[in-house]
């Protein structure tokens, strides 16, 4: 795991409530999103977490997308809303919420309901996310 990584379990296992967790870091901009630190929080508090509708602005299965499809809806598919969402933020948090989605159906605290269920299915996208981290 690295650095940043490391400091946002270890915040997440200290901290015993979350009100807003927008981006993290005062140095290192980390654009994750809400959903991964959410399920990260409630992870180190519980025994068994639910997931449901952790589509990360996708509208179908994203097992059921090619691999152009997939990198279409990781670097254009964004929120509606004012708040106008530039291509690397909606990128980088594509890359963080399909690394962890990844990660977490593996284990058997994690149960997922969503259009990420089936994320392994991109092996190919995964393999080259799995370069950035390790």
């Amino acid at each position: 795991m690295n650095k940043p990584t490391e400091e946002v379990f270890r915040t997440c296992q200290r901290e015993r409530k979350i009100i807003h967790f927008k981006e993290y870091g005062k140095n290192i901009r980390l654009w994750l999103g809400s959903a991964v630190i959410a399920i990260i929080f409630l992870g180190s508090h519980s025994k068994k977490v639910n997931v449901f509708g952790w589509d990360h602005y996708l509208n179908n299965e994203v097992g059921k997308l090619n691999y152009i499809q997939a990198l279409y809806h990781m670097a254009f598919r964004e929120p509606s809303g004012p708040w106008e969402k530039r291509f690397k933020f909606v990128f980088a948090e594509a890359v963080w919420n399909w690394y962890y989605a990844s990660r977490l159906i593996n284990e058997n605290k994690y149960n997922i309901f969503s259009n990420l269920s089936d994320v392994t299915k991109q092996k190919s996208i995964l393999k080259k996310i799995d370069k950035i981290f390790h």
